[in-house]
């Protein structure tokens, strides 16, 4: 496995796709931080507020969009083979399927991490500049580490159901398609499925389940929650660690067990 490790590592280096997404990351953040910094400027009492901002204020709006450019990459990078024809040839040189599975599953986390790093230092270094760097305490760092532990663990979860779909549809289109308009079909049609009954005098609690919350089952809310970098209790770690594993195990076997099923042609 460590051939097609180093082979996908070259290969996605070798891309611009890579670079392109990784500096529209990095830009953004400094204009998300700049229009932050200059809408409190604009306003007396939010200047007031931010008279105790440091480089950690920088850190949450500086890292709001680095899944996205990310998942971009990772989603171009993982039907590569496919759509190119190569991963027939690499299958009949002798490759096994799981080394292949989990060398795109390797790649496209270390790529995760280098954009959540980059980003952050990133924001550090913006908030530096426009606020000073500020006393890092005990306390702050372990939220820091808490909530990039939490963050990464949660976007590791859905970057897996990603390469699942990538490997069942092995389409960058189709993937595309499925990972961003998706949501949005099924959140129109949620919302329609609840006004409908509402309309028709059902009432939507009775198909609620008393004391859990539909939301804490998605690997998202958690990757939201260590996005805050706020103090974050040991039950939402448990249960962001809990269903991110799941998510993680389930939509690899699922991808594993029919990338080795299904015939390439």
């Amino acid at each position: 496995m460590g051939k097609l490790i180093k082979s996908d590592f070259y290969k996605i280096l070798y891309t611009k796709y890579l670079y392109i997404c990784a500096g529209i990351s990095v830009i953004i953040s400094i204009l998300t931080i700049l229009n932050g910094y200059l809408q409190i400027s604009g306003n007396e009492y939010s200047r007031m507020v931010s008279a105790n901002f440091s480089s950690i204020n920088a850190i949450m709006p500086g890292m709001s969009m680095v899944a996205l450019f990310s998942t971009i990459a990772i989603l171009i990078f993982v039907p590569g083979d496919f759509r190119y024809g190569t991963i027939k040839n690499v299958i009949s040189s002798g490759a096994n399927r799981i080394s292949i599975y989990f060398s795109k599953m390797i790649v496209s986390i270390t790529v995760l991490i280098c954009y959540t790093l980059i980003s952050f230092v990133t924001s550090f270094i913006m908030g530096s500049i426009l606020w000073g760097v500020g006393e890092y305490t005990r306390d702050d760092w372990i939220i820091i580490i808490q909530s990039l532990s939490l963050y990464l663990i949660a976007e590791i979860a859905i970057i897996s159901l990603y390469i699942m779909i990538a490997f069942l549809t092995r389409s960058t289109a189709i993937t595309f398609i499925i990972v961003f308009v998706g949501p949005i079909v099924l959140g129109i049609i949620g919302t329609l499925v609840v006004l409908t009954m509402i309309l028709n005098g059902v009432n939507v609690n009775d198909f609620s389940i008393q004391g859990v919350n539909i939301m804490n089952c998605f690997p998202g809310t958690y990757s939201q929650m260590g996005l805050r970098f706020e103090p974050l209790r040991s039950d939402d770690m448990t249960m962001g660690s809990i269903v991110s594993g799941v998510y993680i195990l389930l939509s690899t076997l699922i991808g594993l067990v029919t990338f080795k099923l299904r015939n390439i042609k």
